[in-house]
């Protein structure tokens, strides 16, 4: 599908679903169109809020997508220290704070933020924002 978009005068946006959107991540794929890529499971909220970030020119990756032993790239080590972003933005997920509301107080993007989420996830080896919160409270990342 995506070679078939060099033959057209303006490539089409593409948001690919797939059972391992991390291979489908590649600067050939976004070179002939890729925007977005998500796994076969991706809720259909994500989905929308992938074509709504495309359609505004912005580029949507799944978490999956950022997955390093699938891709073979290197990895966001578990146990890498935070950077002082990553510490804020797990300071408001211990609050609380919705990824909307973190990007609107760091003045920043929800993907953006969404990447940083997926990043201490990956470093503190959490599954869920409730469990990073968890791990960085045990860790002492965060005051009590």
């Amino acid at each position: 599908m995506l070679r078939t978009t060099r033959t057209w005068p303006r490539s089409p946006a593409v948001v690919a679903v797939s059972d391992d959107p991390a291979k489908l991540w590649t600067s050939a794929a976004r070179a002939l169109g890729l925007r977005a890529a998500l796994p076969l499971g991706a809720t259909a909220d994500e989905l929308a809020a992938a074509i709504r970030a495309v359609h505004a020119g912005l580029l949507a990756l799944h978490p999956e997508a950022l997955m390093p032993s699938r891709v073979g790239a290197a990895a966001v080590a578990e146990g890498a220290p935070l950077t002082a972003r990553e510490r804020e933005i797990v300071e408001l997920m211990a609050e609380g704070a919705s990824n909307r509301i973190i990007a609107l107080r760091l003045a920043i993007s929800r993907h953006t933020v969404k990447f940083h989420v997926a990043s201490i996830l990956a470093k503190l080896g959490a599954k869920s924002r409730t469990g990073a919160v968890a791990v960085a409270l045990r860790r002492g990342l965060l005051a009590v």
